[in-house]
């Protein structure tokens, strides 16, 4: 089973100008990517990257952001080209398709490395996901024959039925509350209490 986790950054006003520092140069180097692709009709992954990467080096770009901002390059050529063939730009020889095709993509402002701001503040609870596609959401009862089939889930305990990877979601999310609310207890007990008056 695969585990999407969604998490926030918490940086401190340095890191936070860095983290902005660095999503401005990956974004100028992806723009850069896009020339070279362009110019040259260079779009496969592997070319583009053999193509450009120590020129994003150059820039300032680390190897790991470098590529990614290759692959975001590589990406953005095949959906165009996957739309001009589909013909969602028009068809061949229209003003539309041609104004599209006539020069180099062009990613907006913190398009090459998406960064959300407003993801700042979100707990993260760690959870054990074993079991969660076999126990009941419902009545908590576990077993392998709960999975009839990939897809589907029927309690053979309480009869409760759901979609599988649905059934699963809900014991995620149960057992990060519960996490989340034993790994908070001592701190909400450590806190002090506000006095009272009378």
């Amino acid at each position: 089973m695969k585990l999407v986790v969604q998490v926030k950054l918490l940086p401190d006003a340095a890191t936070a100008s860095a983290l902005r520092e660095t999503l401005t140069l990956c974004n100028r180097a992806a723009n850069q990517v896009s020339r070279a692709a362009f110019t040259t009709g260079t779009t496969g992954m592997q070319a583009l990257q053999r193509l450009t990467y120590t020129a994003v080096k150059q820039l300032g770009v680390s190897a790991q952001p470098a590529l990614q901002c290759i692959r975001k390059t590589a990406g953005a050529y095949a959906t165009l080209r996957a739309n001009s063939a589909a013909g969602n730009y028009g068809s061949a020889g229209s003003n539309r398709r041609e104004r599209v095709e006539a020069e180099p993509i062009r990613f907006g402002k913190d398009a090459a490395q998406p960064f959300d701001d407003r993801r700042a503040g979100i707990p993260v609870a760690h959870v054990d996901p074993r079991y969660t596609s076999q126990q009941c959401s419902r009545c908590g009862h576990t077993s392998r024959k709960n999975r009839p089939d990939q897809a589907t889930f029927v309690c053979t305990s309480c009869g409760f039925a759901e979609h599988a990877d649905v059934n699963a979601a809900r014991n995620i999310a149960a057992r990060a509350d519960a996490g989340w609310a034993v790994s908070h207890a001592a701190d909400d007990a450590a806190e002090p209490t506000p006095a009272r008056r009378e």
